[in-house]
């Protein structure tokens, strides 16, 4: 199963077009930039409580004493 390429300019469109909003007048790339970046935080938040790696490539395990 192929995940879709989704691209930081492709959902602001779809936001932008659901907040009827399609030519991006008022929600501009701009505006949304600062929204999309705490989404983007949250996500990150909840990938690391659940133990989810952000990104493809893992690095070697590290053991730091108490």
């Amino acid at each position: 199963m192929a995940t879709p390429d989704y691209t930081a300019g492709s959902v602001m469109d779809a936001s932008a077009a659901l907040l009827n909003d399609a030519a991006k007048q008022k929600y501009t790339y701009a505006v949304q930039l600062p929204y999309l970046r705490i989404a983007l935080k949250e996500l990150r938040e909840l990938f690391e409580l659940g133990n989810i790696p952000v990104t493809k490539k893992s690095s070697a395990t590290l053991t730091v004493t108490a």
